[in-house]
């Protein structure tokens, strides 16, 4: 199956979900707390966007705005790995008032979209992903965590996010190769062995702390999304639904101290 033409098919219905989605968060006037993973909530019941009453949701009522992203297990075909890392839906969950129960909505991005009609090709044609055949390939359970420091990795791949050129890459290929010659030019010293999840965890800094940070900047001037949009090189709807996050703590402490030498 052909990305760019299921794109060109797709593109503009899948914005307008999630442009929905958006509007429907700000009209609830709600707390929205940014995450990447969600447990140990209540009873839980997925609903349509729409399809209940609003009035349920109250004062005490808080959202939980988790980002998916595309791993190993999600890939029908060996040929998609190029889309690992990438952002595949938005799972939203709203707690009811003050009761344990609550509220679930999905939104797939355009890619999220595309590995859910892969995935039907796959069941179709009676091909699933066989891991076994990666010869010569090495896992994430083979990287040994002594010999990896989070925290310099954290800061090399800020380095990264906050680089001038960096909102203009479209895929992980482009990411890691932008990785390299940007920590080669920043003179940084870093093993290659660990390039790819430099540029993923560059890919979380920009989604969840530069993006939004900036966009939230320009908003502040006064503004429009469209008028962000066509600063920041992205979609309106990748704008807006930037404008919904709440940059983590962390993300934006280690984005303030990292130093751009570049």
């Amino acid at each position: 199956m052909d990305f760019e033409e299921f794109k060109e098919e797709n593109e503009e219905k899948i914005e307008n979900k999630f442009k929905a989605l958006g509007e429907f968060i700000r009209r609830l006037k709600i707390k929205v707390i940014n995450c990447l993973s969600i447990s140990g909530i209540g009873i839980t019941a997925h609903v349509e966007l729409g399809c209940f009453d609003e009035s349920l949701i109250v004062d005490d009522s808080i959202c939980f705005l988790c980002i998916n992203v595309v791993k190993n297990d999600d890939l029908p075909f060996k040929s998609l790995k190029y889309l690992i890392g990438e952002i595949r839906g938005t799972s939203v969950y709203i707690r009811l008032g003050a009761t344990d129960t609550w509220l679930s909505l999905k939104a797939n991005t355009l890619i999220g979209e595309f590995l859910e009609k892969c995935h039907e090709k796959a069941e179709s044609d009676d091909y699933l992903y066989d891991y076994d055949d990666d010869e010569g390939e090495e896992s994430d359970e083979d990287i040994d965590p002594e010999n990896f420091d989070d925290e310099d990795l954290n800061r090399l791949a800020a380095i990264v996010a906050k680089s001038k050129g960096f909102n203009l890459l479209k895929n992980r290929e482009q990411r890691k190769k932008f990785s390299k010659s940007t920590l080669v030019k920043a003179g940084e010293e870093f093993d290659e062995y660990y390039l790819d999840r430099i540029a993923t965890v560059a890919n979380d800094f920009y989604e969840f702390g530069v993006l939004p940070l900036a966009a939230k900047a320009l908003q502040v001037e006064g503004k429009s999304e469209s008028e962000i949009a066509k600063a920041l090189g992205h979609t309106k709807a990748k704008v807006e639904k930037a404008l919904l996050i709440e940059v983590d703590g962390e993300f934006l402490e280690i984005l303030e101290n990292t130093d751009l030498s570049t």
